[in-house]
């Protein structure tokens, strides 16, 4: 990720959706938990908008953010257990490709616990649990969601979704039968990631296309993809006269 998110098309475009609903719905300043940072670009990225904190359980992860950026502010912290940071501290948080790698009953909640009353939590993760494959079990993640299912998850952990959108959607046909066809050769050790490293001009390609299908995924609810975005708010409880 380190070598490849700034300009892999797969990276690059969703980080341009991200930082659309940012724009949306966090003002300049605002606070924003990077959650599961990962390699620290989004985190770089924003960092001049907005007041960051980015929080990984990897300290390698850590390492790679304040490498982008040396001033970066990180906590060391588990997502699925009591965060280290103050409640109602963030006014937004993001998960990027995140959920399906933990628990996400346990993570939520915490997560929900540290932003502000109507706090932004922006979600992205790998769609439709039928399509678990070896990608999946080399990217270590536990599940694949529908739009259906994570809805139901973030409400029972105290958020009401505003916006839920699938992506990468024209290259769906592609990636499905290549995941496919993988799927009945070999054995998982003979498996690689299908990131591959594409000449300068496929990328460029790639990324034109699917800049512009995220860019939609903002504004319009797509019926199907390979991924899953989700823009929700942390719940406020009403309070009886």
């Amino acid at each position: 990720m380190f070598e490849k998110e700034d300009t892999y098309w797969w990276f690059a475009a969703r980080r341009d959706m991200v930082l659309t609903i940012l724009h949306t719905y966090l003002k300049k300043g605002a606070s924003l938990l990077d959650a599961g940072c990962g390699a620290g670009l989004l985190t770089k990225t924003v960092d001049h908008l907005y007041k960051v904190t980015a929080t990984d359980i990897s300290p390698l992860s850590l390492q790679l953010t304040r490498q982008r950026k040396p001033k970066a502010r990180i906590v060391l912290a588990n997502l699925e257990k009591k965060l280290p940071l103050p409640a109602n501290q963030f006014d937004g948080a993001v998960l990027l490709d995140v959920l399906e790698h933990i628990h996400d009953t346990k993570a939520l909640p915490n997560i929900q616990k540290v932003l502000k009353p109507n706090g932004i939590l922006i979600i992205t993760v790998p769609a439709y649990p039928w399509l678990f494959s070896y990608w999946d079990v080399l990217h270590q993640h536990k599940r694949r969601y529908t739009r259906r299912g994570l809805t139901q998850v973030l409400e029972k952990c105290g958020f009401t979704v505003i916006h839920a959108s699938y992506f990468n959607t024209l290259l769906f046909p592609l990636i499905l039968l290549i995941r496919l066809i993988k799927s009945l050769l070999g054995t998982l050790e003979s498996h690689q990631s299908d990131c591959y490293e594409l000449p300068r001009r496929a990328n460029t390609l790639l990324l034109k296309i699917f800049r512009k299908e995220t860019q939609l995924a903002t504004h319009m609810s797509i019926p199907f993809g390979l991924s899953l975005l989700v823009v929700c708010k942390k719940a406020t409880v009403e309070k009886k006269p």
